[in-house]
């Protein structure tokens, strides 16, 4: 049985008369990879900086492994790690002694687990060079790093690839999914952007005016991409076309414009074109069309409850 890694209970933030966050409750459980989207001021960096412990709901709880953050902070708080969007490195300093002062936050971290994480994100060959001559990617490989070195249960990332060069977000990608199926490490994560957490998520939680409007699994999320693919037929005669079609071959046919839709099916599309092609109707063009990520992300957007 999955064991519950954050529990976020009831938590809300006013400012003055002004709500930051209202009652937002989620779980998180060992080794999921679980992401927060939404627009920019929607609440999203209030909710994390409380998780993280720099900041105090006003009402609720966060609960890490099991403890509670307000009743015991420390103990709480020691079995996870954050790496916020403000990555703050000692320029002056090496890759591993930016890593031996963080080990020092804690107790008995050894130098081969330094020596470890430093293998774990790509940086292995790099352990002795000074931070002021690292790439924007290479400061984000070193801020993982840093979060890795407690091996705690549950990382905070906080816009995590925005300054990954293109070459390194697969292999990002691929560090915290090794760590989410070997260590079982769960992952929090947030972004403005659905798309950017496509291939990192297992579930999706969809934020705005400091609330969870829905969540959803990944897995639910790209078969309602699948469900809206279709072929986009452009022709003449259309209606005879569609009317043709759907009593040929029971499928769903649209009308629109100069063109009919069907179903993404690569086994009908052929018998399709032939029986089109038989009586005698010119075609086009044909092109795939589907909803992407971003067209759901903006749609459950819309359905938002209205600001506070």
């Amino acid at each position: 049985m999955l064991e519950h890694v954050l529990e976020v209970r009831n938590v809300s933030k006013t400012y003055g008369t002004e709500y930051l966050l209202r009652n937002v409750n989620f779980s998180v459980f060992s080794g999921e990879i679980f992401g927060i989207v939404g627009p920019k001021k929607s609440g999203k960096s209030t909710l994390i900086r409380i998780i993280a412990g720099l900041a105090k709901p006003t009402d609720g709880d966060v609960v890490i492994n099991g403890i509670s953050l307000e009743s015991n902070f420390e103990q709480a708080i020691e079995t996870m790690s954050c790496c916020l969007d403000n990555v703050n490195m000692y320029k002056y300093m090496t890759a591993m002694q930016n890593l031996t002062n963080t080990a020092k936050l804690y107790s008995n971290i050894p130098k081969q687990r330094i020596i470890d994480v430093l293998n774990t994100v790509g940086l292995q060959n790099y352990a002795n060079e000074l931070v002021s001559k690292f790439s924007p990617t290479m400061i984000q490989q070193l801020a993982l790093a840093q979060a890795l070195i407690n091996q705690p249960k549950l990382v905070v990332l906080d816009e995590p690839i925005k300054n990954l060069d293109e070459d390194m977000v697969g292999k990002y990608i691929q560090i915290l999914r090794s760590l989410a199926i070997k260590n079982k490490t769960a992952f929090l994560i947030t972004s403005n952007n659905l798309s950017l957490l496509e291939d990192f998520c297992d579930t999706v939680a969809f934020f705005d005016n400091g609330s969870i409007i829905e969540t959803r699994t990944m897995n639910k999320l790209k078969q309602e991409v699948d469900a809206n693919t279709r072929y986009r037929i452009t022709l003449n005669y259309p209606n005879y076309s569609a009317k043709t079609i759907h009593l040929r071959y029971s499928i769903p046919v649209e009308v629109a414009g100069n063109s009919i839709l069907i179903p993404y099916d690569k086994n009908i599309l052929p018998l399709v074109v032939d029986s089109l092609k038989a009586r005698d109707i010119r075609i086009y063009d044909i092109k795939t069309e589907s909803k992407s990520l971003d067209d759901i992300y903006l749609e459950i957007l819309k359905s938002r409850p209205k600001p506070f």
